[in-house]
């Protein structure tokens, strides 16, 4: 009697069977890494257009407009009450400053007469006073002055100083001085001139101011200091 003898295959090992599949899927994923992806339809990139800077707006030129008094003349509308109010101010401060300005700082005046020839005109030469310096005692002699003529009021005259007080009147004969707060005035043109060889020693208070520069002629410009 024969007996027929199977053999039976061994069972893999548990263990063995899990390595093998853990393989197995990482070659699966190594394969797939190397396959190229296809971009979406309908979702391709678009290359960002620069949308350019706005200008700034552009601003109209402010056209100077005329003040609404000016033209008023014209055929215009008359200004109205604040307008002329602001205008009687504006000349009011204009002839306060201009007040100020020469009866403190300097002046313009005509020198007229031969007494201060040559060096002044006999034809009305216009000056610049300095009308600080009187105010200030800073009167030298041989400064050109022009001050209130003492006999003739309401008018001035044009003189150079000959002596200050405390000085010796010049062509004395005795030993006389110029008082205090006054001084001696005297005309280049001694022939022709009306000066303190008549009416005295001038004051002080009545001297308006220095002689500084010559304006007029304007090609006999000078300047005195």
């Amino acid at each position: 009697m024969m007996l027929a003898v199977a053999r039976v295959a061994p069972r893999a090992a548990p263990c063995t069977t899990l390595r093998l599949a853990a393989h197995a899927s990482r070659t699966a994923l190594r394969g797939a890494a190397f396959i190229p992806r296809r971009p979406l339809a309908g979702r391709a990139r678009r290359p960002k257009r620069r949308i350019p800077a706005k200008p700034p707006p552009h601003k109209a030129p402010e056209t100077n407009k005329p003040p609404p008094w000016t033209g008023w003349w014209k055929d215009e509308a008359p200004p109205d009450g604040e307008s002329v109010g602001r205008t009687l101010w504006g000349l009011a401060k204009f002839g306060f400053y201009f007040w100020g300005v020469t009866t403190y700082v300097v002046d313009l005046t005509l020198c007229t007469g031969p007494s201060m020839e040559p060096t002044l005109n006999a034809n009305s030469d216009l000056v610049l006073l300095d009308r600080v310096s009187p105010r200030l005692g800073r009167i030298a002699t041989g400064d050109i002055v022009v001050a209130d003529s003492p006999t003739r009021p309401g008018e001035t005259v044009c003189k150079r100083v000959a002596a200050v007080a405390g000085e010796r009147i010049p062509g004395s004969f005795f030993a006389d001085v110029v008082p205090p707060g006054c001084v001696w005035l005297l005309g280049d043109n001694r022939r022709n001139s009306t000066d303190s060889r008549i009416y005295g020693p001038v004051p002080t208070g009545i001297v308006k101011g220095r002689v500084v520069l010559r304006v007029w002629p304007l090609d006999q410009a000078r300047v005195f200091i």
